[in-house]
């Protein structure tokens, strides 16, 4: 991957592309590309391991927040109710992602040899894809309850 393939969320295609519909999936959204991009940033400068950690330590805080965020809208519109398997797979994806990106920080921190490109490769293809997806459908169904409503 490109390491000019993260970019910032004033990228008016990426912004298209991230938008879900639902305002605080949608703000949550445009922070961790935020993240993402500066992590892509001290990556491509060829910024320190330590750097990169405390980056990646920054972005596991803010992903549980999200999530824990997303999970709770996921309840209050009744989402497991009506689509169990959907929700149960949406969180499964949520704690693999935070699995993964804490075995980063934690080599990172640990002086480990990581490959720095597949850690940005990583956290692009899976926040784009889980958006283009999983949180589409979210945002569809949350959309769907409010008009509804």
């Amino acid at each position: 991957m490109s390491p000019d393939a993260i970019r910032r969320p004033e990228d008016a295609q990426l912004r298209l592309r991230l938008h879900t519909g639902v305002a605080q999936m949608d703000r949550h959204h445009e922070r961790l590309i935020e993240m993402f991009g500066a992590a892509g940033d001290v990556l491509r400068a060829g910024g320190e391991a330590a750097a990169l950690a405390k980056i990646v330590g920054e972005l596991i805080a803010y992903s549980i927040y999200h999530f824990d965020s997303e999970e709770a809208l996921m309840k209050l519109h009744g989402y497991g109710a009506e689509f169990p398997e959907a929700m149960a797979d949406h969180i499964y994806q949520h704690r693999i992602f935070a699995g993964k990106v804490v075995g980063f920080r934690d080599d990172l921190k640990a002086g480990r040899v990581v490959d720095r490109w597949n850690i940005l490769d990583f956290l692009n293809s899976w926040l784009l894809n889980h958006i283009d997806t999983t949180d589409r459908r979210l945002a569809q169904f949350i959309r769907s309850r409010e008009t509804a409503a």
